[in-house]
């Protein structure tokens, strides 16, 4: 919550040996768009994860979301997330031709696994 990271603010934190300075939270409001992107959408499946099996689970996830199969999905570079000693495989993702509705719930729930480590987190398409 926002109250709980105010007292961060301008503070210095050290981990590992490197500091940073937080800075003040930013809030921005969710708006509509017709097309939304995620850096990198990460679904449990195999190993080796192909594009099309990638495509296809996104394709159930969103479904299960309620967002019209009349969509477009756009993978772009296959990308990965290192946590400690595994290597989670991904891909950049860009859903197009949203209702306004549709687009709200996709940036309020996301898609995908690792949200809390800022996976399948979906913007409005600049």
């Amino acid at each position: 919550s926002i109250p709980g990271l105010l007292p961060l603010a301008g503070k210095r934190v050290v981990i590992n040996e490197s500091s940073l300075r937080v800075g003040v939270p930013q809030v921005w409001s969710l708006r509509p768009s017709t097309a939304v992107r995620s850096r990198l959408v990460t679904i449990k499946l195999t190993p080796n994860l192909s594009e099309e099996v990638f495509l296809a689970a996104a394709q159930k996830q969103l479904a299960t979301l309620g967002i019209s199969d009349k969509i477009l999905l756009t993978t772009g570079k296959r990308r990965t997330l290192r946590i400690k000693d595994k290597e989670v495989v991904g891909y950049e993702l860009a859903i197009e031709g949203l209702t306004a509705e549709e687009s709200i719930a996709i940036q309020e729930q996301g898609i995908g696994g690792r949200r809390h480590m800022g996976c399948g987190l979906f913007v409005p398409l600049r």
